[in-house]
């Protein structure tokens, strides 16, 4: 039995000498609510600073069998600066009729954009074969690490 992904959740933390953002997206598949309809257009943002190392995590709940995550930025496929993703099992139920839900997550500590970055497309697509990815996307917004305006 083939099963969707219900819930995608992206983590992101940015520290730098003078600037400290966290925080956390997420969109459940199975909602048609307008706060869902938002987000999958992409109008909500993540916020780094330029040239400074950011930590990124995206968890994907559900799936069966378990999905694959990819990971990019505009439409450039940044997978391979994630971690190898990690799944935790969980049973419920009693035996003939257990319930097996996948809870898989990727994260990186070393995701560093340019300014050049700030508006593309972050995207954590969750593959179940068989079926469609289930997407969350998010806009960048990069901010100067060490801007100065004059009037």
């Amino acid at each position: 039995m083939i099963a969707p992904v219900s819930q995608i959740e992206c983590h992101q933390n940015v520290t730098s000498y003078d600037a400290n953002f966290s925080s956390t997206l997420s969109l459940s598949s199975s909602s048609s609510s307008p706060w869902l309809q938002h987000h999958q257009r992409g109008e909500t943002q993540l916020v780094f600073v330029e040239s400074v190392a950011s930590t990124v995590v995206c968890s994907v709940y559900g799936g069966y069998p378990p999905p694959s995550v990819r990971i990019y930025l505009g439409p450039v496929d940044i997978t391979g600066l994630f971690d190898e993703p990690t799944r935790l099992v969980q049973v419920t139920g009693v035996p003939g009729l257990r319930q097996v839900v996948y809870y898989t997550q990727t994260s990186t500590d070393r995701l560093v954009l340019k300014y050049s970055h700030s508006q593309l497309v972050f995207r954590c697509d969750a593959t179940v074969p068989g079926l469609h990815a289930t997407s969350l996307h998010m806009t960048t917004l990069v901010r100067c690490k060490h801007c100065t305006f004059t009037l």
